[in-house]
């Protein structure tokens, strides 16, 4: 039995789509995208949670003070293929550019969200990296998309 919380009606659509996904066989990389704030980690946490996965969260994973944002691309890559490698169980990676890192290492998305924050524009501090990042990746038109407001989450 799945287990159940309250959690926004989007929470329970998103576990609706992705369901599917989730009986197929072989690895499943679900990748949880957005704006710095917008709840991508709420959401990664919810989502893995309601099916038993590991979370990978980007953040771990950043070379502090480096423009733009770099990786340990080494140990992300060794972290994602352990826990997709460990039992065959899907593995929600989260966090802010998530295209470019996961692309850094040579993997792409089974599945992918992208966390909308109604009036969130992210972080000034990194206004210039998302937008490009935005530009070149366009990750809200290859995912299925939590919009919400701050009350709705």
């Amino acid at each position: 039995m799945l287990p159940v919380i309250s959690a926004p009606a989007s929470y329970f659509e998103a576990r609706s789509w992705i369901e599917p996904t989730l009986r197929q066989r072989g690895p499943i990389l679900i990748g949880v995208d957005g704006l710095d704030g917008a709840g991508k980690t709420s959401f990664a946490t919810w989502l893995a949670w309601q099916f038993g996965m590991k979370v990978v969260h980007l953040d771990l994973y950043v070379i502090n003070g480096k423009r733009p944002i770099e990786w340990r691309t080494g140990d992300l890559e060794r972290t994602i293929d352990a826990r997709l490698g460990n039992g065959g169980r899907p593995l929600v990676v989260e966090g802010i550019l998530l295209l470019q890192a996961l692309n850094d290492i040579g993997k792409t998305a089974s599945k992918l969200f992208f966390v909308e924050l109604e009036g969130n524009n992210g972080s000034h501090f990194l206004a210039d990296e998302i937008s490009n990042y935005m530009n070149k990746y366009v990750p809200q038109k290859l995912a299925y998309v939590l919009k919400w407001t701050d009350n709705s989450r």
